[in-house]
């Protein structure tokens, strides 16, 4: 059984699924390019009405990835707060992720 097949019995339960694209191991945590399946296997598992989050090492080279595999909530912390400007990437990411 795939780890994503163990939110099926939880459908009706649950507003999210929460998937880690990277090893919870603090500071400079790496995407791992392998749970870009995962992602799009749990979108086409899922009904539409449940977000799937995505967290980890999510920078602006592997954003449109998940984005097109079907992550509709993300966590780009880093991405964000280490930048010289802050509001200004944020601004340039959201327009990304709306043009797709």
């Amino acid at each position: 059984m795939a780890s994503t097949d163990r939110a099926l019995p939880y459908v009706d339960d649950v507003d999210y699924v929460l998937i880690m694209t990277a090893e919870p191991d603090g500071r400079m945590q790496r995407f791992n390019p392998h749970i870009l399946d995962k992602i799009t296997y749990a979108r086409s598992m899922l009904p539409p009405r449940i977000s799937i989050m995505v967290d980890g090492g999510i920078d602006r080279t592997v954003l449109p990835q998940v984005v097109d595999a079907g992550a509709d909530a993300i966590v780009i912390g880093r991405t964000i707060w280490e930048a010289p400007e802050p509001a200004e990437q944020y601004e340039s990411l959201l327009r990304e992720i709306n043009e797709r």
